[in-house]
């Protein structure tokens, strides 16, 4: 006797956790379902509930979710197999499956939602390695993706503290550490830092955006040993010169503008084109954010035309979502709306931007 169950999971409107439940054998073997959250009151799903059925799950949405626990009432001897993306998220037991179910995508599950959880249970589990920073880079990018989470946790306070404990980890990798760390090391701290400047966007803390993209900016001397993550460090650049523009940095501005057009030269250096097909790829979005940013440094006043060479068209508009990801999805669900205005006087408009 078996019984097989496969959940599949999704967030419906308003980042409300959804799953789907459908019995593919032996459902005359199993009663109910109980799903068990640390500190959370028991989800049970009971009769016809169990076989293709919608279940809305809203205090699944939590940061402090640690343990999570799927168990079956089954009739006597009956065997139980869990299937789908949560299933798989909920048996890591190790870094080496954590990469494979959760990181690498060519093989991480596609649900966000089961993303979601797969981070939250296994934070704690790999508690001062890099796998925390990926749990949390992971999380993050799932608020960004989902920008009503980033209202219900602001509103709980647990933002705050999960916000807090990224800084302290961050804290203990100044520049000077990461000089001589490895590269994997530089690539998490660069990449968790990136992730919590956009999500300090989103609550329109810019002055906490700044400094989480000035850090990542200040990685580019590693990217000769982490390749990964130039495009973050050009983008940070980039980021850091706008962001300190609207806060009036002039002498940062520039020198951060100027990073992410002159740093396009050691990031293409120390790349090597034949190491695979998406080298080239990330170059070019390199590139484009490179061209935006000396396009920024026209309209700002730090490189102008002259009777011999046209460095910029005077018609030129910033794009600040030149490439797909975190800051277009923040532009089109509406957030930083001061920014945003900012950018439209700098040029008259803002490219990607809701109007």
């Amino acid at each position: 006797m078996k019984t097989i169950v496969e959940i599949s999971t999704k967030w419906a409107f308003g980042a409300v956790p959804i799953l789907q439940v459908k019995v593919i054998e032996g459902g005359g073997f199993i009663e109910s379902l109980t799903i068990e959250a640390n500190g959370l009151k028991a989800i049970v799903i009971t009769g016809g509930d169990l076989n293709n059925s919608t279940v809305g799950v809203a205090d699944l949405v939590s940061l402090n979710i640690r343990t999570l626990e799927i168990k079956p009432a089954l009739a006597d001897g009956a065997e139980f197999e869990l299937r789908g993306d949560l299933a798989r998220v909920l048996t890591i037991n190790d870094e080496r499956t954590f990469s494979r179910v959760l990181q690498v995508p060519t093989s991480r599950v596609k649900e966000r939602l089961a993303l979601f959880l797969g981070s939250l249970v296994n934070l704690d589990k790999f508690a001062d390695t890099e796998t925390e920073f990926a749990c949390r880079t992971i999380l993050i990018h799932r608020m960004l993706e989902e920008p009503a989470l980033v209202n219900h946790f602001d509103a709980n306070k647990q933002l705050d503290v999960f916000l807090a404990s990224c800084a302290e980890l961050l804290a203990n990798y100044p520049m000077s550490v990461l000089d001589t760390a490895i590269w994997s090391t530089v690539r998490w701290c660069c990449s968790l830092s990136m992730v919590v400047g956009y999500l300090q966007l989103a609550r329109e803390n810019y002055e906490g955006a700044y400094a989480c993209f000035k850090y990542s900016a200040s990685c580019l001397p590693h990217v000769s040993r982490s390749k990964v993550s130039a495009l973050n460090v050009i983008q940070a650049s980039f980021f850091s010169g706008l962001i300190g523009a609207y806060l009036h940095k002039g002498a940062e501005t520039e020198y951060w503008l100027k990073q992410a057009v002159l740093g396009l030269q050691s990031v293409v250096a120390s790349q090597s084109l034949m190491d695979n097909v998406w080298v080239v790829g990330d170059l070019i979005n390199v590139a484009q954010v490179s061209r935006q940013s000396y396009i920024a440094l026209g309209l700002l006043g730090f490189v102008s035309n002259s009777s011999e060479v046209t460095r910029i068209d005077a018609a030129a508009k910033v794009s600040i979502g030149v490439v797909e990801g975190p800051m277009l999805n923040l532009v089109r669900a509406g957030r930083m709306p001061q920014f945003i205005s900012f950018i439209r006087q700098l040029n008259g408009e803002a490219a990607n931007a809701t109007q």
